[in-house]
């Protein structure tokens, strides 16, 4: 009889079907240059974000992290500011080298509020 290793089943490795985020030490995540199209999930603990030189074209998944303070976006091709909500710590919002068309009617109380209202 086999002993049974945790992780193991029947000899098989289970796996996540979920991809793996690295981990985000000292709450930082750097995952510049990785050819990411979509925002990876974030942890609600990040106090930064370094997402720059990728091919980003939206923002998805970066709204109700309370301790983001710095969002490194530049050099990805998003088009506009969208998606960007409860982040009442932010202090940084790099979006240099994107292909933002105009920033009229730009609320930036979004960026405090989820619901985009104060």
């Amino acid at each position: 009889m086999q002993a049974h290793k945790p992780g193991l089943t029947n000899g098989v490795s289970v796996t996540s079907a979920q991809p793996q985020v690295p981990t985000c030490a000292s709450n930082k995540l750097n995952v510049s240059s990785r050819g990411l199209v979509i925002v990876p999930p974030l942890d609600a603990r990040l106090v930064e974000a370094d997402l720059s030189c990728n091919a980003i074209a939206r923002i998805t998944g970066v709204a109700n992290l309370p301790c983001l303070q710095k969002l490194v976006l530049s050099t990805n091709q998003i088009t506009e500011l969208q998606g960007l909500t409860g982040l009442p710590a932010l202090q940084h919002l790099l979006l240099q080298g994107n292909l933002l068309c105009t920033l009229q009617d730009i609320n930036l109380t979004m960026l405090v509020s989820p619901s985009g209202s104060e």
